[in-house]
C-alpha cells in the first residue's frame, strides 16, 4: 500500500511537471510560428493558420497537437480520438486554466493536456496536446509488484529465520 502510494505520487509529480514543461514548450513553437510566418498573434490568424499550427506543433514535439477557437470548436484538421467535447480538460481551457485529463482506454494510459492560448491576457484560441503514458504506467506497476514480491519473501525468510532460532533456544539440554 505504501509502496504504490508513493509511486502514484511520484507518477502524479512527473506528469504535473512534463504538462508544465510541455506548456512552455507550447508556447515558444507557437510564438516562434507567429514571428517567423510575420504574423500577429491574434484570433483571426490563429483560426486560419489553425492546420499548419498543429502539423508543425505535432511534427516539433512528435504528438498530437489540435488548435481549438475561444469556443471550444476544433479548427484545426488533426483528429485526436482521444479528445471530446466534453472532456473536463477543455472545459477548464474554457474558463482560462490548464488543464489536464489522465484517461484508461483500452489498456493505454493518454493525457490530454488544454491550455487557453492568450495575447497581452485576451483569450485567443486553446491548444491540446495528447500523450500516451502507457510506458511509465506499465513500469511503475513492475515495480509495485518487485516491491510486494520482496516483502514476501522477506516476510517468509523472517518466519524461517525465528522458527530455526525459537527451535534452537527451546531444545532441552540433555
Amino acid at each position: 500500500y505504501f509502496s504504490e502510494r508513493t509511486v502514484d505520487k511520484n507518477n502524479d509529480f512527473f506528469l504535473k511537471k512534463e504538462m508544465v514543461e510541455t506548456r512552455k514548450n507550447l508556447d515558444v513553437y507557437l510564438k516562434q510560428y507567429f514571428f517567423v510566418n510575420n504574423l500577429e498573434p491574434t484570433n483571426t490568424a490563429l483560426n486560419v493558420e489553425a492546420n499548419n499550427i498543429s502539423k508543425e506543433l505535432s511534427n516539433k514535439i512528435s504528438n498530437t497537437v489540435s488548435v481549438y477557437d475561444k469556443e471550444g470548436k476544433q479548427v484545426s484538421d488533426i483528429k485526436n480520438p482521444y479528445f471530446k467535447e466534453n472532456d473536463e480538460d477543455l472545459k477548464k481551457a474554457l474558463k482560462g486554466e490548464t488543464a489536464f485529463t489522465i484517461m484508461r482506454i483500452d489498456n493505454k494510459v493518454i493525457i490530454n493536456l488544454s491550455y487557453p492560448v492568450t495575447v497581452d491576457n485576451v483569450k485567443i484560441g486553446i491548444l491540446r496536446y495528447s500523450r500516451d503514458y502507457t510506458e511509465l504506467y506499465k513500469s511503475s506497476e513492475e515495480l509495485i509488484n518487485v516491491v510486494k514480491m520482496l516483502s514476501i519473501i522477506m516476510v517468509i525468510v523472517i518466519f524461517i529465520i525465528s522458527f530455526i532460532i525459537s527451535n534452537h533456544i527451546t531444545k532441552p539440554i540433555i
